[in-house]
């Protein structure tokens, strides 16, 4: 009489099966992972490039004036009036986006971003190149025509978000950037734009506002410029040049 074939697995070809997909994991899971943070960084240079064509869209209409990055309560005496007051750079992207307000959508938001904003605040975690997109509580607001090199001009991007889950806010200021009231001369153009690490991050107390390098790593930001282009620069890439509109 022959014998019955045996089923089942032995211990040993147990632990083997259990071996190989616990390797093919711990060689997937990277891979996963890459993938995830490349599609984020690139929904977040999607969204850059859909704000940077709105500032065009916003001057072509507008006789030539580049959006502010916040109004003050200037907005009735600049564009006419109803438009209302402490409006941020998003609200004037409103009308050629589509997207609601940035207290109520997540657009505003980068996907890879850590801090949720706390209620009633807004939902941002872009800033402005304050040089160019102004603060018109201390500034005059400015004429696109009076830019030099618009494609050169970084006009907003990728910002640390401030600690207590406040938002980014409208402008550029701290250490990434050299002093707003005294933008730099031509000898200093081709200096990079750099920090510490420590303000590369999203909690930042007290320090301003800076660019954040958030995405692959914390090596690359997602940045727009003033014709309508963005573009994904890893840290060390940025220079004075790139913000200062004053050569």
């Amino acid at each position: 009489m022959s014998k019955q074939a045996k089923l089942g697995f032995t211990l040993i070809e147990l632990l083997v099966v259990i071996s190989i997909i616990a390797l093919l994991i711990a060689i997937l899971l990277p891979a996963l992972g890459a993938a995830r943070r490349s599609a984020s960084s690139a929904e977040c240079l999607s969204r850059t490039r859909s704000m940077s064509i709105a500032i065009t869209a916003f001057e072509v209409e507008n006789k030539g004036l580049i959006p502010p990055a916040f109004n003050g309560n200037n907005a009735a005496a600049l564009f006419g009036g109803g438009i209302g007051d402490d409006m941020h750079f998003s609200d004037f992207f409103a009308p050629y986006m589509d997207i609601a307000d940035d207290q109520e959508t997540d657009y505003y938001l980068c996907p890879d971003s850590t801090l949720d904003p706390a209620p009633n605040q807004r939902r941002l975690s872009y800033s402005a190149n304050e040089r160019v997109m102004v603060n018109r509580l201390t500034q005059k607001t400015v004429v696109m025509a009076s830019v030099r090199r618009p494609s050169e001009i970084v006009a907003m991007g990728d910002s640390a978000q401030n600690s207590g889950q406040g938002t980014s806010g409208p402008n550029y200021s701290g250490q990434w950037i050299a002093d707003m009231g005294f933008p730099p001369d031509a000898a200093d153009k081709d200096v990079p734009v750099t920090g510490s690490e420590a303000l590369n991050v999203d909690g930042v107390p007290t320090n301003g506002y800076v660019i954040r390098f958030r995405h692959n790593s914390d090596v690359t930001a997602n940045v727009g410029y003033l014709d309508g282009h963005a573009t994904s620069v890893r840290l060390g890439e940025l220079l004075e040049r790139n913000f200062a509109s004053n050569y």
